[in-house]
């Protein structure tokens, strides 16, 4: 956790209008997030995903994959492998709309059971601090409208 990164600082701060402090942290928390996502691959969890709540991680580890030097060896260095970046594929998009369509109810059971074993590995693992950084500090302060007005035109 102690990889610092100057230069991503500075190019996150080009894209959003947030402070080298707060950009830190959410890049402290794209570190953790690639370890967690590291480690749950060691646990055979394979429920990790990124959501709406997680935007600014999601975009930070943009960023970072876009410096893929950096990137690759911070990978390499810290988990032996290079941690890929998987969006939800159109295919899976459409399979959960098609659920909600034929049975809401369990559309929203399966989702709800996914985010809280998800929730749960989280917490067993970088505590309830970071969870709650996570869940609900960054969606309070970078909901959709926030991210619209801090983003640099």
């Amino acid at each position: 956790m102690s990889y610092e990164f100057p230069n991503l600082i500075y190019k996150f701060m080009e894209l959003y209008s947030i402070s080298e402090e707060e950009a830190e942290k959410i890049f402290m928390d794209v570190k953790i997030w690639l370890w967690l996502n590291a480690k749950a691959r060691t646990d055979g969890f394979r429920g990790l995903s990124v959501n709406e709540d997680l935007f600014m991680l999601d975009e930070m580890w943009h960023a970072f994959i876009l410096f893929t030097y950096e990137y690759t060896q911070f990978c390499h260095s810290r988990f032996g492998m290079y941690m890929h970046h998987r969006p939800t594929t159109k295919a899976e998009k459409d399979a959960f709309k098609e659920l909600v369509v034929t049975d809401r109810d369990e559309a929203v059971r399966i989702k709800n059971e996914d985010l809280d074993k998800q929730y749960e590995y989280i917490l067993d693992a970088v505590g309830i601090e970071v969870l709650e950084r996570w869940y609900l500090y960054y969606p309070q302060t970078y909901h959709k409208v926030a991210r619209e007005e801090l983003r640099v035109k």
